[in-house]
């Protein structure tokens, strides 16, 4: 569930695995005071707690998951710059491992011609191209490889001849996200991007390590009339608690009462029970 709506999570020990209320940790007590005062200077705007995420409106800050140069792919669909640094250490976690898995519908027509299709689209350079990008000469253009640039790259994987320089009066007509296509390393970079994108990505994903938690998966039918409940509790005081818009010495404690009277110790019970069997099966 997303942070917005779970107000149960798992801390990492040096050999152990807590599930806590994460608003009676230290940390995410500092992090509102934080957001409140960031509120009450002016750096976030006043009708946060209800405005709608309109993406075509440039932020100061905001956080999002990540990857190399994933603040180039931003600026692409955002149509203007961003600036990005990391706040954390590499994990993969099963939102990650899943974020771009690919199914095929179990009532579907054409199963075969489906898998057919994935395959192409996973190994054509062409296709994969087409459906990241659009149409060349439409939507983009391909443009050449600085020599320089070319010659540090020489003997690097997934790096292509060509770079793509994107039509700035077309682009906002095809415009798709990276990740839910297919695989990447067949993909042109950007021509803002480094030739090499993609062989820095490929070290990105072998250095990065998985989260203690990985491979956990809470079964929530135990539960799952306090975890429905927390909806309507997190509805009423994330947002606000969030973005700075109350002062979290008041709405903490009411938000404490509503979620101990949803249930949340035993779904911290529940949970805790299952991750602790799930590490002894490791």
């Amino acid at each position: 569930m997303d942070l917005i709506q779970n107000p149960v999570g798992i801390e990492y020990g040096d050999d152990t695995l807590t599930v806590k209320n994460v608003f009676e940790t230290e940390k995410m007590r500092s992090t509102l005071k934080t957001m409140r005062e960031y509120y009450q200077a002016g750096y976030i705007n006043k009708d946060a707690a209800t405005a709608s995420d309109d993406k075509s409106i440039k932020r100061f800050v905001t956080k999002g998951d990540g990857q190399p140069y994933a603040e180039l792919v931003w600026g692409k669909d955002l149509g203007y710059e961003v600036v990005a640094t990391p706040i954390m250490d590499t994990y993969v976690t099963n939102i990650s491992a899943r974020g771009a898995l690919t199914a095929i519908n179990a009532q579907s027509e054409h199963p075969k011609k489906a898998v057919e299709f994935l395959n192409l689209v996973n190994t054509d350079e062409y296709l994969r191209n087409l459906l990241n990008y659009g149409i060349e000469g439409e939507h983009w253009d391909k443009t050449e490889v600085p020599a320089d640039e070319a010659a540090k790259a020489q003997g690097k994987p997934y790096v292509y001849e060509n770079k793509i320089k994107l039509n700035e009066k077309t682009r906002k007509n095809y415009s798709v996200s990276y990740w839910v296509q297919g695989g990447l390393f067949n993909t042109y970079v950007l021509e803002n991007e480094p030739v090499d994108k993609w062989a820095t990505f490929k070290e990105f994903n072998t250095s990065s390590v998985e989260a203690p938690s990985f491979g956990f998966d809470f079964d929530l039918e135990p539960v799952s009339t306090e975890v429905a409940g927390f909806g309507n509790v997190m509805d009423e005081f994330g947002k606000s608690l969030y973005t700075g818009s109350v002062d979290p010495e008041e709405y903490l404690p009411k938000l404490q009462e509503k979620l101990e009277a949803t249930g949340i110790d035993k779904v911290i019970e529940e949970m805790q029970k299952q991750i602790d069997e799930w590490k002894a099966s490791k």
